[in-house]
């Protein structure tokens, strides 16, 4: 594998960037996902998460969380869990990369009860809510990176990361391992990454080292064999990403502050109102957030 990273341009704008770093920022990232419609792995299935019991899941999530946060654990929480603990014919072993305190980990036993196995997050730092969660005997934690992270999976059947791919330097290294261990595995794996889409290069800005595109999205999928299947999902769509650009992004770079929290009411209404019309907006070519699904070493009778 000649290419190590999805993004032509590294420029980290994890630990603060100078004003030259942050237009440099703008433009490589700009430059890195112009042509990213373009899908380069015919694999890959592009269908759109819609929200489903919105009112019902509404309360479960922070009241401050951002369009593209709350999303994510709806998209979570809206998981045919029956149906994935079937396809692996197991209960649940779970390994989180980029798991920083494990709250992915607390929300998936709430999820999923006995039916989870064990719970392994793995981070680079340590959290300071690791030695609690530990005291769960199916919770385990682990220091690591992409360089480790192949022994690390070791008897997991699923592997997911939470906004983590885009602070990943070479997010296509990390894959590279994780593919050598799917194609190694003697039983179904299912890994789910959610990641920011294009889009967040104006909703949050001057974050981690990149977005994602059907294009670089198929750069990682290229990696693995045929014995997977692909599904790129978009998640909420323009009528989100203005709220973020209304009640965060502007305010914040204005000096106004986050208005989530004097307008948290309104925020919350209008959040909802938006999350329902891009329900709507199935052929829309723009998301809030994305999630890569792949299924390895499934039977083609179910798939």
């Amino acid at each position: 594998m000649k290419r190590k990273s999805t993004s032509k341009y590294n420029l980290n704008a994890d630990f603060g960037l100078s004003i030259l770093d942050m237009i440099k920022w703008l433009v490589y990232n700009y430059l890195n996902n112009r042509n990213g419609n373009r899908l380069n792995d015919a694999r890959i299935r592009i269908s759109k998460f819609k929200v489903i019991d919105i009112e019902h899941n509404w309360g479960q999530v922070d009241t401050f969380a951002s369009p593209a946060r709350r999303l994510c654990d709806f998209f979570w929480m809206n998981l045919n869990w029956d149906q994935i603990i079937s396809d692996l014919e197991a209960p649940i072993s779970a390994v989180e990369i980029g798991c920083g305190t494990g709250v992915y980990g607390r929300l998936m036993e709430k999820l999923i009860g006995n039916d989870l196995n064990f719970y392994r997050g793995i981070d680079i730092n340590e959290s300071k809510d690791w030695p609690e969660l530990r005291k769960n005997p199916k919770f385990e934690f682990i220091q690591g990176n992409a360089a480790t992270v192949e022994s690390d999976l070791n008897g997991s059947n699923f592997i997911f990361t939470q906004s983590a791919l885009e602070h990943f330097e070479e997010d296509l290294s990390f894959f590279k391992h994780v593919a050598n261990y799917v194609e190694n595995a003697n039983h179904p794996v299912i890994q789910i990454h959610l990641v920011p889409s294009r889009s967040c290069i104006s909703t949050f800005p001057w974050h981690g080292f990149r977005q994602y595109t059907n294009a670089s999205i198929s750069e990682v999928t290229n990696l693995f064999s045929n014995n997977s299947d692909f599904e790129w999902i978009t998640l909420g769509g323009e009528a989100c990403n203005r709220i973020h650009r209304k009640f965060i992004t502007k305010p914040i770079y204005t000096k106004r502050g986050d208005l989530r929290i004097k307008l948290n009411r309104q925020y919350n209404d209008e959040l909802k109102n938006a999350i329902l019309l891009d329900n709507d907006k199935i052929n829309e070519n723009i998301s809030t957030f994305s999630a890569l699904v792949i299924r390895s070493n499934f039977k083609k009778s179910t798939q």
